[in-house]
């Protein structure tokens, strides 16, 4: 059931990414419908850590709840309850900027140009959803590293 969620958003990420004409910025080229998964992973990448804070080795979309709002503070720099582009683009972790255009565009589920506090938080529970490769409810440090662009 949580896979429904995350289906009825890859259609966007893929036509999203198909219409910037997003390219990877890696050796090997990544396959459009891989780079929703990419951006998808990008963004989860740096919050592994705090999101498995009982060390278990896997994140559940659960945890975003508890965890979402120092996440939240980190992207929001200039306080305004909304994360605008520029702040999307330069939180650490955030390397691969086409990747980054997809997956602001996907957060900003209302299209104002900031992704707030709930747009985040259900972001983050999709892709953890679409991340986990397996449908155990679970990603797990390999499920997402499958899906880390190449640096």
């Amino acid at each position: 059931m949580q896979r429904t969620a995350t289906s009825r958003f890859l259609p966007a990420l893929a036509a999203v990414a198909v219409s910037l004409g997003v390219q990877a910025q890696s050796s090997q080229q990544v396959p459009a419908a891989n780079k929703t998964m990419a951006a998808y992973a990008q963004v989860i990448n740096p919050f592994f850590v705090d999101l498995d804070c009982e060390n278990l080795g896997y994140v559940q979309p659960g945890e975003v709840d508890e965890h979402v709002g120092p996440i939240f503070m980190g992207f929001d720099l200039d306080g305004s309850s909304g994360i605008d582009p520029a702040e999307w683009r330069s939180h650490p972790g955030m390397r691969d900027q086409p990747l980054l255009a997809i997956s602001f565009s996907v957060a900003d589920v209302d299209g104002d140009g900031r992704v707030n506090y709930l747009e985040l938080l259900e972001y983050m529970k999709t892709a953890i959803n679409a991340l986990d490769d397996n449908g155990d409810g679970e990603l797990s440090p390999s499920e997402l590293d499958a899906f880390l662009p190449a640096d």
